[in-house]
């Protein structure tokens, strides 16, 4: 509702107790698990960022609630792909107002409509540049704020034309 997501800015604004998360499994793409892994040894060293990597085979475990209660208390989402970019976290983490930080290498979300910087954040694919971002980013919470309203309103725009697997035959 809109209740619930005027609430949720607000807990943006004043910075959610978890700086980035994210919920998957380790998966099979080798740049996926080989970031996750990485992500998951320095984790520790980064005493200024809250970092919650769930699921299987990852530091956190699995998560027991739904990604609806995880997200909402979380700055930053990591979208990670296995394959294509436009898999359910894609649209959990706009729709929950959740800023999200993603690697798009072959352009999937400039293809619709989606663009770096004002509806997702973007870094090159590696921790050192995704930490990078996130700390970039983090101190100014009213652009986060701004971008995550553009995010969720592009989202429900994408999703009154299409649903989201209803991309694959393009991207694919």
């Amino acid at each position: 509702t809109d209740e619930w997501f005027a609430a949720r800015l607000s807990t943006l604004r004043a910075a959610p107790d978890i700086d980035l998360v994210f919920i998957g499994g380790g998966g099979n793409n080798p740049w996926r698990v080989r970031l996750l892994s990485a992500l998951g040894q320095v984790r520790s060293g980064l005493t200024d960022l809250s970092v919650r990597l769930h699921g299987a085979f990852l530091p956190d475990g699995r998560w027991a609630g739904s990604a609806a209660e995880l997200y909402p208390r979380a700055t930053f989402g990591l979208n990670v792909q296995e394959s294509s970019l436009f898999n359910q976290r894609l649209f959990d983490l706009w729709l929950a107002g959740t800023v999200q930080v993603l690697h798009d290498p072959h352009g999937e979300l400039h293809a619709f409509g989606f663009e770096a910087g004002e509806h997702y954040l973007s870094f090159d694919g590696s921790v050192e540049d995704l930490v990078r971002v996130v700390r970039a980013h983090v101190v100014d919470r009213e652009a986060l704020v701004a971008l995550a309203v553009r995010a969720r309103e592009r989202c429900r725009w994408f999703l009154e034309q299409r649903s989201w697997p209803s991309v694959y035959r393009d991207v694919w």
